[in-house]
């Protein structure tokens, strides 16, 4: 059994950092290290059969300050939100210490930072994880990857909210903005459209349609009754 890290190309310090720490904990044998163009996160963490289990955004405290500063920290957050895994097993992976950020580099202060971390645990419903250095990102990435192996040949190696996370992974609409239009079908493409819109969560579509079987009996019922939706839970 041999679990598989993506990190995405331009996290090069990082791939250093990784290598070094299976060298240190002995994984070689155990789990293998791949730099790609990752479409989303900095680093995925897959199982022996190729199923992603954790997709990883590192961010170093001038990152975040300036993803916020720029937009992106909207724009990757509502991308991660469309992932097929639940949000519980994606992580921000906050690295550097508050103590010596310096706001007149990052351009924010640092109640906006931590205001940022909130909202990406407590609104957001992502995981966060956080670090002083790339080392130990480094560390906490591999050691994450061999206990989920550990536990994996234990056959426990459910998350908490595997249930949910299973249940979507059955829907293409979940990973639609990741692959390519090939696979767009009949079955699909009402949870793909849904998708597209603002603040529609995956879940949420998938239960729209679920409800309602196509966009045209949805607008149908919307027409006759405006709270057709109303009490409709995911």
């Amino acid at each position: 059994m041999k679990m598989l890290i993506k990190l995405d190309y331009r996290e090069s310090d990082l791939k250093i950092a990784c290598v070094q720490a299976l060298i240190q904990g002995n994984y070689g044998d155990t789990i293998t290290l791949k730099d790609e163009n990752l479409p989303v996160g900095d680093a995925i963490i897959y199982d022996d059969e190729g199923t992603e289990r954790i997709i990883i955004e590192r961010k170093c405290l001038n990152d975040l300050a300036a993803s916020i500063g720029d937009g992106r920290y909207d724009e990757q957050g509502f991308r991660l939100n469309q992932c097929n895994l639940h949000n519980h097993s994606i992580y921000y992976l906050i690295e550097g210490d508050l103590k010596y950020y310096n706001p007149r580099v990052g351009r924010k202060d640092k109640k906006t930072l931590i205001s940022s971390m909130v909202s990406m645990s407590y609104f957001k419903g992502f995981s966060l994880h956080k670090t002083t250095s790339t080392q130990e990102s480094a560390e906490w990435i591999v050691q994450f990857a061999h206990k989920l192996r550990r536990e994996k040949a234990k056959g426990n190696d459910k998350s908490f909210y595997a249930g949910g996370a299973e249940e979507m992974t059955t829907s293409y609409s979940a990973v639609s903005k990741r692959v390519k239009k090939d696979n767009i079908t009949v079955e699909n493409i009402g949870e793909i459209m849904l998708s597209q819109i603002p603040g529609v969560s995956n879940a949420s579509a998938i239960a729209v349609m679920k409800e309602f079987k196509s966009i045209k009996n949805l607008i149908a019922c919307l027409e006759s009754n405006q709270h057709a939706l109303a009490g409709l839970t995911t």
